[in-house]
């Protein structure tokens, strides 16, 4: 019975209970197997831990500043279409203050036109219609000139003519291919004068010299100047024909400056030579009482305003008038 347990026979009277000594063995043991499975146990969480926060946790956000400066520099607003619609010209420049290239792209230019009630009318220009990303190097500067014509019939200037142009440059940027493209965006406003061509009326043809070979006629024109500043008239190129036949064309260089809102009369002498022209013609200027005339050409026209430099304005003129001696 004794052999059944493992008991050997020899071990017959031995104590086989633990004394205190061997009790206190016992349990430092089991203490240090518990100390080295909690540091083993431990480390692997640490590793585990560690490896995790590594793959998961997302690198921290760099705060990137709009590397772009912009400017506008607005060239003229010059009235077209009767009056209708503004011409806005000028130039949008941007320069990149980075300390490395970068790229621009999906740039244009928003123009609102504001009139005294607040009411607008605006107009978006692209300023890189192919669309590609343009190169713009470290400390470098691009210069994007833009025009557009923008609707104004139904707006009303301020006492003075004017009206305010706001100017709205935008567009991405990015520091490199496949790179995250950033927004930019710059604005300034400009007080624009409301510059409409002057209305031409003829009032009579004179004759004041007539005679064979050249026989002298006076214009005398109506010029209405309708803008709220003067307008001044230093340059006439024309052409003047009489019942559909021609008769004269030249050149005029005299200054005549109309007064805001006011009408001047200004008279352009032209000769006609009658040895080209025949006979015919000559007896029927000298008997005619009124003519039917077209008279076209171009004016050259200046203001006071700054910001608008001279430029020209294309007339024709059709109807009847008499002529006078």
């Amino acid at each position: 019975m004794a052999d059944l347990y493992g008991i050997n026979k020899n071990d017959k009277g031995k104590n086989f209970f633990l004394d205190e000594g061997d009790f206190h063995s016992l349990k430092k043991k089991k203490a240090s197997r518990l100390l080295q499975g909690g540091i083993v146990l431990g480390l692997f969480f640490f590793l585990i831990l560690g490896e995790t926060s590594c793959t998961t946790q997302p690198s921290p956000a760099v705060s990137l500043e709009n590397p772009l400066q912009g400017s506008f520099t607005l060239k003229s607003a010059e009235a077209m279409t009767s009056g209708e619609a503004l011409l806005i010209a000028g130039v949008f420049e941007i320069s990149n203050t980075a300390s490395q290239e970068i790229f621009v792209t999906e740039s244009t230019v928003e123009i609102t036109v504001e009139d005294r009630n607040h009411r607008v009318s605006t107009i978006t220009v692209p300023l890189s219609p192919s669309g590609n990303p343009q190169a713009l190097k470290a400390g470098a500067s691009s210069l994007y000139p833009f025009s557009a014509s923008v609707k104004v019939r139904d707006l009303t200037p301020d006492e003075g003519g004017n009206f305010l142009c706001h100017l709205t440059g935008r567009g991405l940027w990015e520091s490199g291919k496949n790179s995250l493209s950033h927004p930019f965006k710059v604005s300034q406003a400009y007080s624009v004068k409301w510059l409409r061509a002057p209305e031409l009326r003829i009032l009579s043809l004179a004759v004041k010299q007539a005679e064979l070979v050249n026989t002298r006629f006076r214009i005398r024109l109506s010029v209405y100047n309708p803008n709220g500043f003067p307008l001044t008239i230093f340059r006439m190129r024309y052409e003047l024909f009489g019942n559909g036949r021609p008769w004269a064309d030249g050149f005029m260089e005299k200054i005549y400056t109309v007064p805001s809102a006011q009408t001047t009369e200004v008279d352009v002498f032209v000769v006609m030579n009658f040895i080209d022209m025949g006979r015919d013609l000559f007896n029927q200027v000298l008997t005619m009482k009124d003519v039917s005339y077209r008279f076209a050409g171009t004016l050259q026209l200046a203001t006071p305003l700054e910001s608008q430099p001279p430029f020209s304005y294309a007339f024709n003129l059709e109807g009847f008038a008499p002529v006078e001696r």
